[in-house]
């Protein structure tokens, strides 16, 4: 996610409820404020690749200084077998934002637990799939380590949450099981609701797993409305969309939803033709679940209020089986 605004709170409520709902309305978004904080005043070294599962502690008792200007880039390199690169330095990386090129200020390697919002379809249309399927979030879920967390959000002619958030997979295997699929597909209404699902989330670190057939033919809710509502947030949407032309499927723009989430949440998208396909790559995106890079930058020239800035990061001289993964873009308090 990108740190770089500020929300206006709730409208006026009775009195009685206002801490409340204050409360709830900012919980989504308050973890990224922190850690734009945060982010300031800790220095940011890089890590040793040898003790990668054993980063230094984060003294929570850092003194804070702000910066209102600041941008801070989660950033995710793999190669192409999904292994996480290790060992990038700055200089490596080259950010341009509204095609300007930009002055890395910060930067420092991420190992943190995660908080996991599987979003799984059950419309008709995936009858076919729904072994493979099941057997993706197993293999995706086979990552999960000491702090994480995760819960389950399936949809069809409705969305609905399944589990709470669990510290392991038990509950969300559990529920696949004896799920059938049925009915239609309220895809965007399913990601919206794991965002609010989200708002209890303990790690700072957030990711969605969609797994569909892409086809949205029964939301309530825009694409264009969910897309205002993931830029407010700091979640990283994977997804894997299954495109085989069997009966139920409609026209080829269904998956390119899964794609423009994906893309400009900095997420992974796959799509493919053989739901077979689907453990292997979900097993491949799982590897790099808790690893990324931070870079911070002071946009210049400086934007706009309110207007949505485009940034790109890139890693030239890289082997060109290295994957970056970086959110396309924020808008300007």
């Amino acid at each position: 996610m990108l740190y770089a605004s500020v929300f206006a709170g709730p409208p006026a409520l009775q009195s009685g409820n206002v801490a409340r709902a204050l409360l709830a309305e900012i919980d989504v978004r308050l973890p990224f404020l922190l850690r734009l904080l945060a982010a300031i005043s800790i220095p940011l070294v890089a890590q040793d690749t040898k003790n990668w599962r054993n980063p230094p502690q984060r003294d929570s008792q850092a003194t804070i200084s702000v910066t209102a200007d600041l941008v801070l880039v989660p950033v995710t390199v793999t190669e192409s077998s999904g292994k996480p690169v290790l060992g990038l330095e700055k200089q490596d990386f080259v950010l341009t934002d509204d095609k300007a090129a930009q002055n890395i200020l910060s930067f420092s390697r991420e190992i943190a637990p995660v908080s996991i919002g599987i979003v799984f379809d059950l419309s008709g249309s995936m009858s076919n799939k729904i072994g493979k399927a099941r057997t993706a979030v197993r293999e995706f879920l086979r990552y999960l380590e000491t702090g994480d967390e995760v819960f389950l959000v399936t949809f069809n002619d409705n969305a609905q949450q399944r589990t709470e958030f669990a510290s392991e997979d038990a509950a969300v295997l559990n529920e696949l099981l004896f799920a059938r699929p049925a009915g239609s597909t309220a895809l965007l209404d399913a990601v919206a609701l794991a965002v609010r699902a989200m708002r209890k989330a303990q790690n700072d670190r957030r990711v969605l797993l969609v797994i569909s057939d892409g086809e949205d033919n029964h939301s309530r809710l825009s694409e264009r409305e969910l897309k205002r509502i993931l830029e407010e947030t700091e979640i990283q949407i994977h997804a894997l969309g299954i495109h085989d032309r069997s009966p139920g499927m409609g026209t080829a723009a269904g998956p390119k939803v899964l794609e423009d989430l994906a893309q400009m949440t900095g997420g992974e998208h796959h799509m493919v033709n053989d739901a077979g396909e689907l453990p292997g790559l979900a097993a491949q995106m799982g590897l790099s679940l808790h690893d990324r890079y931070l870079l911070g930058y002071r946009p210049t020239p400086p934007g706009q209020p309110g207007k949505w800035r485009r940034i790109r990061v890139r890693l030239p001289g890289a082997p060109r089986s290295y994957q970056v993964y970086a959110r396309t873009g924020y808008r300007t308090p």
